[in-house]
């Protein structure tokens, strides 16, 4: 009997054990296809020429012949 019940005392910690991972699993997999959502969408704004060209002009400081850019301190 107490070998028995051992043997259940060991299999629900491994069960228990396992269940952790895959509870953290589960939130590393929502977290993962969280980022995965945000960078398609980034995707999808970077095939429009017209955020193409503010975001170069933002980040780069990208301007067309004859522009002067200002830079202002926030």
């Amino acid at each position: 009997m107490l070998f028995f019940g051992v043997q259940i005392w060991t299999s629900k910690r491994q069960l228990a054990s396992v269940n952790r991972e895959i509870h953290s699993a589960h939130v590393e997999l929502n977290k993962k296809k969280a980022t995965n959502r945000s960078l398609k969408k980034q995707v999808k704004k970077l095939h429009n020429p017209e955020y193409l060209q503010a975001m170069l002009r933002q980040k780069y400081h990208y301007s067309k012949d004859g522009e002067t850019i200002y830079s202002f301190v926030k």
